[in-house]
This record gives structure tokens, C-alpha cells and sequence, in this order.
């Protein structure tokens, strides 16, 4: 299994939209797409950023996504809300 990690840093005050559209429209999308396995979306308010953490099943079906334009499509409908570049890494699960 694969993480793909997303850390990105919002204005504080777009914080609850971001997650709104997330639970409403990106993880939706998200469990459309082969090899998903689910997501965590974890929230530090005092820095304004939001860490989502995407599982895979292998390291193809993440890779997949992100080649095909799934991902840039998705972060489209946040990025009004961010104040910087996000910082995206692929990590193997080695301890579930």
C-alpha cells in the first residue's frame, strides 16, 4: 500500500470551505478511481494547513492518477484557497 501525503497552507479564514469541498467533491472522486483505498484529511488550525493523506493499493494506481491529470483536476477546485504550492510526497506503507 501507498500514501500519497498533501500538505497545503490556506487562509485561515477559507479553512472550512476547503474541507467542505473536500468531503463533497475531491474524495468522492477520489473513491471513483481503481487502486483507492481511502483518505484522511487531518487539520492544523493554528497554521492554517491541512494534511491529506490518500491510500493506494500499489504504487501504479497512485502514480496513475497523478499522470493522468486526476490529481491536478481535483486540486483545481481548492487552490483559490491556498497561499502557497502544496507539497506532495509518495510514501510505501510499511506498518498499517
Amino acid at each position: 500500500m501507498y500514501d500519497r501525503i498533501v500538505t497545503s497552507k490556506f487562509k485561515p479564514e477559507e479553512l472550512d470551505e476547503a474541507t467542505k469541498i473536500m468531503r463533497e467533491s475531491i474524495i468522492p472522486a477520489q473513491k471513483e478511481q481503481k487502486g483507492w483505498k481511502g483518505t484522511r484529511v487531518l487539520i492544523d488550525r493554528e497554521k492554517s494547513k491541512i494534511t491529506a493523506l490518500i491510500s493506494w493499493n500499489t504504487k501504479e494506481d497512485a502514480q496513475k492518477v497523478a499522470q493522468e491529470g486526476f490529481m491536478k483536476k481535483q486540486m483545481a477546485k481548492i487552490s483559490p484557497y491556498l497561499t502557497g504550492e502544496p507539497t506532495i510526497e509518495l510514501c510505501e506503507v510499511v506498518i498499517d
